[in-house]
């Protein structure tokens, strides 16, 4: 069974705007007449298409075209009398092809050197109403610019160009919108990327990650096991509670340290508790520079924030044990040691800090840029400047290692004044407040590294948790005895007894 390519029975719309190049239909000439004249009268049985009294099909006079070209090429290869039963090359075949020129019943056969034919094309589009190919436009074989006849009628039926681009859909997740959407074309939405610290559309695998990809957190809000919404909620309320509570400690200590002097405050040096009060309630507000996505100002205010508080903080307590210390190393020679004068060792042990965070910021200048976590890019705070990696880890190790000899110092301080009287002795609170920002750094600091770059959310938990804690137990041991031994055990009087008397009198002389 022969299938008949020219013609169907039913029409499929399925093909509707097909495409196809072919040869324009020839104008009347000799050979094409013969031609046409022999397709008309053919028997169709023999001649699928043929007889029936219809001219030949474009199809047919490329069939035609072909047979007369092969026979030109075997026209060349007899006469260079190679048709003698040997093998002839693929090479032989092609320029003997190539070379030819022939007339036939479309247009002259010519080839260019590339195996082009020299012919005229026309494309058509297939029409199921008409089951024919319609011309639409013409090419010519010399410039290969097209001449547009008519618009071509596409598969929706009508002459609008359809879209070629398919794309698969995706989902995607919207941060002004606060939820998952679909693209079904794959084309209308960009995409973002969280490179800037305001995007919307981002992909979906962003959604849930423990990384804040939205400025407005709604990427790991809602149903995320990780909710950073709620997260910020509690600890903004704990932090800014915690604050004023350090407000009020300040005023506490300022009415009854320094304008009614009682002793119990007087003896501690109320310049500086107040110095200590101030270092922790910055302490306290850096918490607030970790909050919501990151910003190149919040990642570089991060290291003077919660770094200098943190020294300055160390140091007071280092100081004022080493006053402590310096008073009772020899008890029966009067000790002079004023304010001014711990001032200035306080100032010496904060300035190498200072100068560390300056050089971190000149050198490993602390930003957001976009780096990869666990197989995604996201927008988190590194570091940048003239070295980039690794300078920030570098510069932050320095900046803990002096930090950790300055609690080493104020350590060693404290076991030599170990042996105070007690009635004298505020070196223990000291000492215990010492030791206890000692071993949280000691612990935290590591397991805050290895958590960081895979889960960030107790990352942010446990560095939050430690800068609480480490403040708020220093305002703890340093200011409650205090506040406690005034309001209820001597009831806002001034107690005057024989031991405050004696350590002030050593202190501040």
């Amino acid at each position: 069974v022969v299938a008949n390519f020219f013609s169907s029975p039913e029409p499929s719309p399925l093909s509707r705007g097909m495409l196809t190049s072919l040869l324009p239909y020839p104008e009347s000439n000799p050979l094409f007449d013969c031609f046409a004249n022999a397709w008309k009268v053919a028997d169709p049985v023999l001649y699928p298409g043929a007889g029936l009294g219809q001219l030949p099909p474009i199809p047919a006079l490329t069939g035609s075209d072909l047979v007369v070209a092969t026979i030109a090429a075997l026209d060349q290869i007899d006469k260079m009398q190679m048709l003698d039963g040997r093998r002839i090359s693929g090479q032989l075949w092609a320029d003997a092809i190539r070379n030819i020129s022939v007339p036939s019943v479309n247009q002259q056969i010519e080839f260019f050197p590339n195996g082009d034919r020299k012919a005229q094309l026309s494309l058509f589009y297939y029409s199921p109403e008409s089951n024919s190919f319609v011309r639409f436009a013409d090419s010519e074989f010399n410039d290969y610019t097209l001449q547009n006849v008519q618009d071509v009628v596409w598969y929706s039926n009508t002459t609008q160009l359809p879209d070629l681009d398919i794309r698969p859909p995706f989902s995607y997740w919207s941060c002004e919108d606060g939820k998952m959407k679909e693209d079904p074309t794959g084309k209308t939405v960009s995409l973002h990327t969280p490179g800037s610290s305001h995007v919307d559309e981002i992909e979906s695998g962003y959604y849930c990650d423990h990384f804040i990809d939205c400025h407005n957190l709604s990427d790991e809000s809602g149903e995320c096991g990780g909710n950073y919404m709620i997260l910020f909620i509690v600890f903004g309320v704990v932090t800014g509670l915690l604050m004023i509570l350090t407000l009020l400690i300040i005023i506490f200590v300022a009415i009854f340290g320094i304008i009614l002097q009682y002793r119990r405050l007087k003896s501690a040096s109320p310049f500086f508790l107040m110095l200590l009060l101030i270092s922790i309630f910055v302490g306290y507000s850096s918490v607030f520079a970790f909050f919501g996505k990151p910003h190149p100002v919040a990642c570089a205010f991060q290291p003077w924030l919660l770094g200098l508080p943190v020294i300055s903080m160390i140091a007071i307590l280092a100081v004022k044990n080493l006053r402590i210390y310096r008073i009772f190393k020899y008890p029966l020679k009067r000790t002079k040691i004023t304010d001014l004068e711990l001032l200035a060792v306080w100032t010496v042990i904060l300035v190498p800090a200072v100068l560390i965070i300056v050089v971190w910021m000149i050198v490993s200048t602390p930003t957001a840029s976009i780096k990869e976590r666990d197989g995604e890019d996201h927008y988190i705070c590194a570091t940048g400047g003239f070295t980039g990696e690794p300078g920030g880890i570098i510069f932050f190790f320095i900046f803990v290692g002096y930090s950790a000899g300055i609690l080493i110092f104020g350590a060693i301080i404290s076991v030599l004044s170990r042996n105070v009287p007690s009635l004298f002795n505020e070196s223990k609170l000291l000492t215990i407040s010492i030791y206890n920002l000692g071993f949280l750094s000691a612990v935290i600091i590591p397991v805050f590294l290895v958590i960081q770059p895979f889960n960030p959310f107790w990352a942010w938990i446990l560095r939050t948790c430690a800068v609480l804690y480490a403040f708020t137990a220093t305002l703890v041991l340093q200011f409650f005895p205090r506040i406690v031994g005034i309001v209820f055990v001597d009831r806002f009087k001034d107690n005057n007894n024989s031991s405050t008397s004696y350590i002030s009198t050593k202190t501040h002389e």
